[in-house]
């Protein structure tokens, strides 16, 4: 390794040193439910990968900065494997920040903003949007995000909340459509059965 390569290697691992030991006190504010704490290290958080971006911009070459963005970590090199601490770290608060606790609606749909910043390929922080969206009578924008969310994965909760927004609106084919699609996919769910059948009896006043 050149003195170069050794010189970045120490310089990111410091920033990826930084990143956990900022990422573990956060991690500890989200059990307290300390929300206004965890928004405000999350801005440290995303100031030392920046830092961490802007140091590679400097140093390395094109395609290496775009994946040290992207944190493509298995395709880095070696001088730059450090960067797994940020990728890990960042997943992992990515579920923290979803499962917070909170009333407040703002406050619910910005940590689950700054999960989807960490994690985007993690559907959970997308689904606790709509049905926030839905249980605030937001039935539009938690339509367009369960459009969106079909793009992303096929997965079971979001045909529930489309079923509940189709019954809101009053357009039980719809609702019926997706209600279906979730008791297919989840065949035991007693519950979404028995909603499925009063929707018909709804849908034949």
């Amino acid at each position: 390794m050149t003195s170069k390569e050794q010189f970045i290697k120490n310089r990111i691992s410091e920033m990826s040193n930084a990143f956990k030991v900022v990422a573990e006190l956060s991690e500890v504010l989200t059990i307290s439910g300390d929300i206004d704490s965890v928004m405000w290290l999350n801005t440290q958080l995303n100031s030392i990968f920046e830092r961490a971006v802007d140091f590679a911009t400097s140093m390395e070459s094109a395609d290496i900065v775009e994946k040290v963005k992207e944190l493509k970590v298995k395709e880095l090199p070696e001088r730059l494997n450090s960067l797994e601490i940020i990728d890990a770290y960042k997943k992992l608060l990515s579920l923290k920040y979803t499962n917070i606790e909170t009333d407040n609606f703002e406050e619910k749909i910005k940590l689950n903003k700054m999960s989807i910043d960490y994690n985007w390929e993690e559907e959970i922080p997308y689904l606790m949007i709509a049905r926030e969206l839905y249980e605030k009578e937001h039935y539009e924008e938690a339509l367009k995000l369960c459009e969106y969310i079909l793009k992303i994965t096929s997965t079971a909760p979001v045909y529930n909340i489309l079923g509940d927004i189709y019954r809101k609106l009053g357009e039980y084919g719809r609702a019926i459509e997706n209600y279906k699609k979730y008791t297919e996919m989840n065949d035991g769910d007693e519950e979404a059965i028995e909603t499925l059948n009063t929707l018909y009896e709804e849908a034949l006043q």
